[in-house]
């Protein structure tokens, strides 16, 4: 399946995979550290903050975590309320602290105040910000805002047509202004995707329309800012063979630069994530490509992208015990990078990793999951004073159902 595929799987069909979850939420304390048996790197520790029960904490929280004084904010995409739209719940925004303590905040309900949030929120002066993928009006999505007490507004309901559908990445702030990507939408029907800027009173603009082969289709992983200049990548599209995505530059006023086309083979395919500035190069994953494993794909790679469009490959995974498929992105923690992979081929769950890359390419695995109550599938990594925190979107059942409901984590390098 490829990376495009496994997105456009709908919200409600994700509901019905996740549908063995009925427990309730299981906070645990800091105590309940997994077994040292399955770390990679001897100085790492691993411990569990909190699992989800779907009903009403919500389940598969993979937007990540975001940092607000020392108190941890997130959304889960799913769960919460049984009876918001669809069997599988409509999501929920919490509040974690870093020993444990969780605490529902906002279910996302009713459908026209947006539905499903799936990205990272930002902190604007003490407001968080982030998308919804369906909802709204129109059902197509939003953009809104949410205070650290759970008091939810919406800025913009998208459309579908010329302004854009479907959301996924969230948005970033630029010089009073929000700016994000759209993963379907566009003009002339092609559907194929929008970046847009968004003013805080909610007046909308469509920057760019993508094209496909040209320069790309499906800008699922948001932007980065580079002294004034947005960059972003697409999940495929580009105009090679393969049609393995791309990377791209954009001005605020709308003007779009093709930077590179990834082809497939060493360099990787499919960058599902964002991008790092770290310095003004640029970081990110690759889901697939980069070698021979993972059924002759390739099993995803880390890169870095100069501001002209010179890649680099720091590191190609091999499917084995380093993980295979990064979904996430990489963060930058004193000159050491930091990610994870959906999948890791050393064991029989394939639950994913926990990784670091040193500036020389050294690859370590800090965790390997088992798909029990340590979760697995884990999403993008927050750095908070030298520990660093996640989520996972599978696992943490305690009755250890491999599909339920995602887990929160704290892992010490």
């Amino acid at each position: 399946m490829t990376a495009l595929t496994r997105y456009a799987i709908s919200i409600s069909a994700a509901a019905v995979l996740f549908a063995g979850c009925g427990g309730s939420q299981t906070p645990i304390g800091a105590g309940a550290a997994i077994p040292q048996s399955r770390m990679r790197h001897a100085s790492s520790s691993y411990t569990v903050l909190y699992r989800f029960g779907r009903y009403p904490d919500g389940e598969e929280p993979v937007g990540g975590l975001t940092d607000v004084g020392g108190v941890l904010y997130g959304t889960a995409s799913n769960g919460g309320k049984r009876g918001c739209h669809q069997r599988g719940g409509c999501g929920t925004f919490f509040s974690i602290t870093p020993k444990g303590a969780e605490k529902l905040l906002y279910t996302f309900e009713p459908w026209e105040q947006g539905v499903h949030p799936q990205s990272r929120l930002i902190d604007v002066k003490g407001t968080l910000y982030g998308t919804t993928y369906q909802g709204g009006p129109s059902a197509k999505g939003t953009v809104y805002s949410i205070s650290t007490t759970g008091s939810e507004s919406v800025l913009y309901n998208f459309q579908g047509r010329l302004d854009g559908a479907y959301p996924r990445a969230g948005v970033i702030y630029v010089n009073g202004m929000f700016y994000g990507t759209n993963t379907y939408g566009g003009g002339d029907d092609r559907d194929e995707g929008t970046a847009y800027s968004v003013s805080p009173s909610g007046v909308h603009t469509v920057l760019h329309s993508f094209k496909g082969r040209l320069d790309g289709h499906k800008p699922v992983g948001g932007l980065v800012n580079v002294n004034g200049t947005l960059y972003g990548t697409t999940i495929s599209g580009g105009g090679t063979g393969c049609e393995c995505g791309t990377v791209y530059s954009l001005t605020t006023s709308g003007k779009e630069t093709l930077l590179y086309r990834f082809v497939g083979g060493s360099d990787g395919e499919s960058p599902e994530s964002g991008l790092l500035n770290v310095n003004g190069t640029l970081y990110g994953t690759t889901y697939g490509g980069g070698g021979t494993g993972c059924g002759s794909t390739g099993c995803g790679t880390v890169y870095s992208v100069t501001t002209t469009g010179k890649e680099r490959v720091i590191y190609r995974f091999a499917g084995s015990s380093d993980g295979a498929n990064p979904v996430a992105g990489v963060i930058n923690v004193n000159g050491t990078l930091y990610g994870t992979t959906v999948s890791d081929g050393s064991t029989p769950c394939y639950c994913g990793t926990v990784y670091s890359i040193s500036a020389t390419g050294a690859e370590s695995t800090l965790y390997a999951f088992t798909g029990g109550t340590d979760g697995m599938r884990p999403q993008a990594l927050t750095a908070v004073k030298g520990t660093l925190y996640g989520v996972t979107a599978e696992g943490g059942d305690p009755a250890k159902a491999q599909y339920c409901c995602g887990t929160i984590f704290a892992l010490k390098p």
